[in-house]
């Protein structure tokens, strides 16, 4: 979809070039979309407007894509050389631009439901298989296979209270063996 929204942009703004450069989320990695322009010279181009530097000997069009929600990156025209942009590509620009920041919008909902139905199903699965543990261990074990799908975590670990050593050990550990209980410090 992005890549058709600059191929629209380039026939409403006669420019040769192109570029979207957008970010889903802002610490993920640039996404380049192009037309008229070579893909590595694109990202070039967009990594250079992106850090507010200007090129030289180019005439660009520069148009933010910011929706309510957050800013994405740009979208950029370009012609080599000094030819003047109109001010109707500006305003041309700015409404590929916003479409551009509502698709992402919309991918990024989409995305966010997505998770959020996983983790409520984890947390559904989690009570089910509680409600049918028996053994303390058991409910651990249950508990340190769920917990993953409903947070995003690289470890978990569960700790028990052991009532005859007055202290907690080490239980359950997720995509790890159960680990040997340790004696209880004092």
């Amino acid at each position: 979809m992005l890549h058709r929204i600059v191929e629209r942009a380039a026939n409403a703004v006669r420019a040769p070039s192109h570029i979207l450069a957008v970010r889903t989320e802002p610490d993920a990695e640039l996404q380049v979309y192009s037309h008229g322009i070579d893909r590595t010279e694109a990202a070039v181009l967009a990594r250079t407007t992106l850090e507010h530097r200007t090129p030289v000997g180019d005439s660009t069009l520069v148009v933010e894509v910011t929706s309510s929600r957050r800013h994405y990156g740009q979208l950029i025209a370009r012609y080599p050389g000094a030819i003047q942009f109109f001010p109707q590509d500006r305003e041309a620009l700015s409404l590929y631009a916003k479409h551009a920041a509502a698709v992402l919008d919309m991918a990024t909902v989409l995305q966010e439901s997505a998770q959020r139905h996983d983790q409520l199903s984890s947390l559904l699965s989690l009570a089910h298989a509680a409600a049918q543990a028996g053994a303390s261990e058991e409910v651990a074990q249950r508990l340190a296979a769920a917990v993953p799908g409903v947070i995003d975590c690289d470890r978990i670990a569960v700790w028990q209270w052991d009532e005859s050593q007055r202290c907690v050990s080490s239980s359950r550990g997720w995509d790890m063996q159960p680990s040997k209980k340790r004696p209880c410090a004092s």
